[in-house]
């Protein structure tokens, strides 16, 4: 099994190559923090915050928002 992790610094996904973190990544990552959005959530913000000056100029802080964060679900 192929592991949907980011490689950096194009911060793109090791297994499938989309941009991380891909479908299969957030899939993988939802199942690991089950019950846990927000220990989930300061997760991808330190992601984010080491992405940011990587691939920053790409992408715009909005963007990057909901690459990393947007897709978290709120507490239950």
């Amino acid at each position: 099994m192929s592991m949907h992790l980011p490689d950096r610094p194009a911060w793109r996904c090791l297994a499938c190559d989309k941009a991380w973190p891909c479908v299969p990544g957030k899939e993988h990552l939802q199942i690991e923090y089950r019950n846990q959005s927000a220990v989930l959530a300061i997760y991808m913000l330190s992601q984010m915050a080491a992405a940011a000056p990587e691939i920053g100029e790409q992408v715009t802080g909005s963007d990057l928002y909901r690459r990393f964060l947007g897709w978290i679900p709120g507490p239950a």
